[in-house]
């Protein structure tokens, strides 16, 4: 992770969803829009299976998701931004990727994120 990269808050969404990757990377404009996320908040979508072989993730990430068969992963990232903040906005957006695909077809997802003593751990909206 480059030292620039430290002052970002970061949380990932692992989900299933039978929408092409594609289809998915087009709408996530708008959706961000729609839930009116932080515009400076970063969204990239990958298969999970790329994301465990990507040199860049940090390590425990890797571990705490190695189990994870989960189709893709959305990683959200907002410079001096708390992961908090970053997961409230991540959690809107997968609510609506829910509405969008989930309703009536399989949709499972996580929101994971480290917690204040630095663990990565399933995010649990409050």
């Amino acid at each position: 992770m480059e030292k620039d990269e430290e002052n970002y808050g970061r949380a990932y969404a692992f989900f299933d969803c039978n929408a092409p990757k594609e289809e998915l990377e087009k709408k996530l404009p708008s959706i961000r829009e729609e839930v009116q996320a932080s515009s400076s908040l970063e969204l990239l979508l990958k298969e999970v299976k790329d994301f465990k072989r990507d040199p860049q993730v940090d390590p425990d990430l890797r571990d705490f998701i190695q189990s994870c068969e989960l189709k893709y992963v959305l990683e959200a990232k907002n410079p001096h931004t708390s992961t908090e903040d970053v997961g409230v906005d991540l959690v809107a957006i997968m609510n609506q990727v829910y509405q969008l695909y989930g309703e009536d077809k399989p949709f499972y997802g996580e929101i994971v994120g480290k917690n204040k003593y630095g663990e990565y751990v399933f995010w649990e909206d409050d």
